[in-house]
């Protein structure tokens, strides 16, 4: 048996005192109650927590016996595959659907995952039952027959320490246990599968609402579709809460591991006072970081002053920025005016949109960082600045200086800190989390009935490209409000405009499934190899096919 877990270094997280303590001595404290109860079991069972698990195999007719018996339930769930890849396409990933007993009925996935899990002895026709593997979500949800989640040391087997996994139970009608589906990825990516929990909790719904009204029409019954087809997505009981501590970043909502990775860098700058440059495009949250590092910053107790550049009229740029003197200008106030530079003393000035300020009032602003004081316009005399300086900009402004449209000077000193925040496509796990604070937000303001989103609808938003990002997002949820009849919102309150789009995105992607399994049969003699090429099974594979309308050829035949 192989050991690439072995081969992949693993920073040991302060939970794994906790594991050692247990598997020393049996100590318990710390350890959370579910994984616990397992872990005592499988002291209790002797295996052994520092060796990999030796499954016995499913072979030959036995294996193809209990392939044939699960088809319906395995081509249910796998009908379902390219929904959950969408979803999981920035994460390394691996599918495992077992059956009621915990043997393995199909793996998908990234081949690095699929690796990880057969040297682990996690193939088709395996046990994933806790006596084998030990405290692991698929176990567990076998064992108990409930929602589980498992992540990194909390696996009683430290060959499991690099995973993070969540295992879904599905019931027929007498409510026994006849499949579990389970998603694992890098436990670094524990934050990431977290967010996508509610996506899985209404596909997994979906699964056991077909498998119910199925044994209702096997049971002679009328299919009741009233308590299926409304539900709130939540994160299902014993799923982790994810939190930036009680500070000013506890406003910015997500689980992803680069919006989170983002939010401690921006934590670990805004104490510093140094200048920061926030680059993203419009509507991904740039003056909301802003905010958030000025009141975890040194000048927290002095004002926070916004200016969009790109919305001053240029004639009036300086005189806005730097204020001016009494008869500076003509219909210049008798007075006089302090500018927004003075108006940020002992606080932060947040210069949003700077990529539209002209070349005159960038040599300026370039001023007044360099040498930390100003001139009023017909001033004499410069004015001192304790004013910290945050920039933002839409656009590259690196490509933006290689093009002449940005002051190379500005830039490098505007460029101290740097947090580039993606896109809202391309962090579509924090889409649930922002949907249930937007949600919460309406029904406050002006629906005092809404409860939440369908899983439907939670799937076109998920599919969805949001070219004008969190913004966008808000507003959708917003006028979705406005048109919700019930509790939930449903597909037909989204704008047609989304459902539209994600429409033709999706039948791009299934264009493009379709032409990888084409030519792969071009390209391989037999079917056996065309399968393993895209590293799924060959029953897997036929039944692919048959999914995407492709004439499938006979079994092992050359090509």
């Amino acid at each position: 048996m192989g050991s690439s877990w072995l081969r992949r270094p693993l920073e040991k997280t302060r939970f794994y005192d906790v594991w050692r303590r247990f598997v020393l001595t049996g100590e318990t404290e710390g350890v959370p109650p579910h994984i616990r109860s397992s872990w005592e079991r499988c002291k209790r069972m002797g295996l052994d927590p520092e060796r990999p698990p030796a499954p016995k195999r499913l072979e030959g007719r036995l294996l193809e016996a209990l392939l044939r018996e699960k088809g319906p339930i395995i081509d249910m769930v796998e009908s379902r595959c390219a929904e959950i890849e969408r979803w999981l396409m920035n994460l390394p990933f691996a599918l495992v659907l077992l059956d009621g007993e915990g043997c393995v009925l199909s793996i998908s996935g990234e081949k690095e995952m699929l690796s990880y899990l057969k040297d682990a002895g996690i193939e088709i026709g395996t046990s994933s039952r806790e006596e084998i593997i030990g405290t692991a979500a698929p176990s567990l949800t076998v064992k108990e027959k409930r929602f589980a989640m498992v992540n990194g040391e909390e696996h009683y087997l430290r060959p499991f320490h690099w995973a993070t996994c969540v295992s879904f139970p599905l019931f027929d009608s007498e409510r026994n246990l006849i499949a579990v589906l389970d998603v694992t990825t890098l436990r670094e990516y524990g934050h990431a599968l977290t967010g996508i929990i509610p996506l899985l909790v209404g596909l997994v719904q979906s699964c056991q609402f077909e498998l119910l009204l199925k044994g209702e029409r096997e049971g002679g019954q009328e299919p009741s579709y009233g308590s299926f087809f409304r539900h709130e997505v939540a994160m299902p009981a014993g799923s982790p809460k994810i939190s930036h501590d009680n500070c000013a970043f506890s406003h910015i909502v997500g689980r992803s591991k680069i919006i989170l990775d983002l939010i401690e860098k921006a934590k670990a700058a805004a104490p510093t006072g140094s200048t920061i440059l926030i680059e993203g495009e419009t509507g991904t949250g740039k003056e909301m970081f802003a905010r958030a590092i000025h009141l975890e910053s040194p000048y927290r107790n002095g004002p926070f002053i916004a200016v969009n550049c790109a919305a001053i009229p240029k004639d009036l740029v300086e005189s806005e920025l730097f204020g001016y003197e009494r008869g500076a200008f003509t219909g210049a106030l008798r007075e006089g005016q302090k500018g927004k530079f003075e108006l940020a003393e002992g606080g932060t000035l947040f210069l949003d949109e700077i990529q539209a300020m002209d070349p005159t009032t960038q040599q300026k602003v370039l001023r007044a960082v360099e040498n930390r004081e100003i001139f009023r316009i017909g001033g004499k005399r410069p004015l001192s600045l304790n004013v910290r300086l945050i920039a933002a900009s839409c656009s590259d402004l690196e490509k933006e200086v290689r093009e002449g449209r940005f002051l190379p000077s500005l830039f490098y000193r505007l460029n101290v800190v740097r947090l580039l925040i993606p896109p809202l496509r391309e962090r579509r796990e924090d889409i649930p989390s922002l949907i249930e604070v937007f949600v919460d937000e309406m029904r406050k303001r002006f629906n005092p009935r809404l409860k939440g989103i369908t899983a439907e609808a939670l799937r076109i938003l998920i599919a969805y490209s949001w070219p004008g990002n969190v913004r966008e997002l808000k507003n959708c949820i917003e006028a979705a409000s406005v048109f919700c009849e019930g509790s939930y919102i449903t597909v037909r309150d989204l704008p047609e405009r989304i459902r539209s789009s994600v429409r033709k995105e999706e039948r791009t992607f299934e264009t493009a499934i379709k032409e990888i399994f084409e030519e792969s049969l071009r390209r391989h003699r037999t079917a056996r190899e065309a399968a393993s090429s895209l590293g799924i099974p060959l029953s897997t594979f036929y039944r692919r096919l048959k999914r995407l309308g492709i004439s499938p050829p006979s079994r092992d035949s050359h090509l």
